[in-house]
């Protein structure tokens, strides 16, 4: 038995150094990739990288659309109109023009078998869009696996979906924000919009902006952080997480229905219903509204003082 151990080990110690002398020579890493139905290496793969350039916006076109499965995103504000795809793993994106609507779309690279690496290596996808003011009117981001980035971008409608990633915008407004978010978080960081919809799988939600007409934040588990100028009805409903609202409008603006099953509220600093199990807060009057469920989380909202 004992020799058959020795065997053994003596057997995986020549594997081990196989494979690290194998990782060596392919760029310190084995990992291997499935792109185009071939199997590739990751020093072959770098052979088969791709980029791209668009540099003009077709005729007719006022919306754009992006379809990745695997990317980190980029969108700002430009002189010019112009996208550059640089990917690593994968095919480059394709585009088409359908219905006045610019479209990226790019093939599935999936990765497989073993990972053994005696250094860092990592290969990423990236795609980089400038827009000039006014081209476009609307924006729908279908993103399977990366990070999105959107800064100083205004839009009538603007839609995000994404499967595995986190996403930040910043000084971006429009009349309709759709969000969907399944794992990763998402941020906003100034911007306005009439109506907004938020929904989050597992990650945190972020917003500090303005809306004006209606907002719709739902979020299975994650803390939701809303502050800004929030008008018009306003719904936020939390399975597992905390809820905080900062509104600069005062608590006379707002009809109230604000209900956590099991946590703690406090509105203004108060602390409501201290002795009991599932605090609630209703108040009627107001010409906007705000409707707070949470059921496994606490709820924190502050008004802005009454003038």
């Amino acid at each position: 038995m004992k020799r058959f151990f020795c065997v053994l080990f003596a057997c995986m110690l020549v594997l081990g150094v196989a494979m690290a002398a194998y990782g060596y020579q392919n760029g310190a890493s084995t990992s291997l990739y499935w792109s185009d139905g071939h199997m590739y290496t990751e020093k072959e793969l770098s052979s088969l990288a791709e980029s791209r350039e668009w540099t003009e916006l077709p005729q007719g076109v006022s919306g754009l659309a992006l379809d990745l499965n695997s990317a980190d995103v980029t969108i700002c504000q430009g002189e010019a109109f112009h996208i550059s795809a640089d990917y690593q793993r994968g095919s480059a994106p394709e585009t088409t023009v359908e219905n006045g609507v610019l479209y990226l779309r790019d093939e599935a690279s999936s990765r497989v078998g073993f990972d053994f690496s005696l250094g860092h290596s990592r290969r990423e996808n990236s795609l980089t869009i400038e827009l000039p003011e006014g081209a476009l009117k609307a924006l729908d981001i279908r993103l399977g696996a990366g990070d999105l980035s959107l800064e100083g971008v205004h839009l009538e409608a603007l839609a995000v979906e994404m499967d595995m990633g986190s996403a930040a915008l910043k000084d971006v407004s429009g009349e309709s924000l759709s969000v969907q978010c399944n794992l990763g978080d998402f941020t906003l960081e100034g911007g306005e919009f009439d109506t907004a919809e938020l929904t989050m799988s597992l990650g945190s939600l972020a917003f500090s902006g303005a809306v004006r007409t209606a907002m719709r934040a739902q979020s299975d588990m994650g803390d939701v952080d809303l502050s800004g100028a929030l008008a018009g009805e306003i719904e936020v409903n939390a399975n597992l997480g905390t809820v905080r609202i900062d509104s600069q409008l005062p608590r006379s603006a707002y009809a109230l229905d604000l209900a956590s099953n099991l946590g703690s509220l406090t509105v203004d600093g108060e602390r409501i219903g201290t002795d009991s199990i599932g605090p609630s807060l209703q108040q009627e009057d107001g010409e906007n509204s705000l409707h707070v469920r949470a059921d496994m989380g606490d709820i924190l909202v502050q008004f802005a003082a009454e003038e």
